[in-house]
């Protein structure tokens, strides 16, 4: 009985744990979109999905329709495709489906690659934009 107990409650303290967790990247997400140009909004979702899927920054194909990136991050699909292009000016390029990271000095604070096809090591650097909408 106090075996169980104990399952129990480490059980309810990872679940709060977890909850707690979430209910902060809510918060992060809902203060970056109104902080945040769309352009800057893309970006970091691009970047945090090739860290979080281990996606090669050189190039990648978007493991999601547009629309339902659109949508996920709280924009209309036409906003979201207007500021496609704008991301080249920070080295970023989306071709179709097709998204790639350009290793020049506009694109450092981007993602940082270690060069080795082999390995898909990506070192993350804060994202540094002008906030100007």
């Amino acid at each position: 009985c106090k075996k169980n107990f104990l399952q129990c409650r480490m059980l309810s303290d990872r679940l709060l744990s977890s909850l707690a967790q979430f209910a902060l990247m809510k918060q992060m997400e809902i203060e970056q979109q109104l902080t945040m140009t769309s352009v800057q909004i893309i970006a970091c979702y691009l970047r945090q999905l090739c860290i979080s899927h281990g996606l090669n920054p050189r190039g990648f194909t978007l493991p999601y329709k547009k629309s339902l990136i659109a949508a996920r991050l709280g924009m209309e699909l036409e906003t979201f495709s207007r500021a496609l292009p704008k991301l080249g000016e920070h080295g970023i390029t989306v071709k179709g489906t097709h998204v790639s990271f350009h290793h020049d000095q506009q694109a450092a604070h981007w993602v940082q690659y270690d060069g080795n096809l082999a390995q898909t090591q990506i070192k993350i650097r804060p994202v540094i934009i002008s906030s100007q909408r």
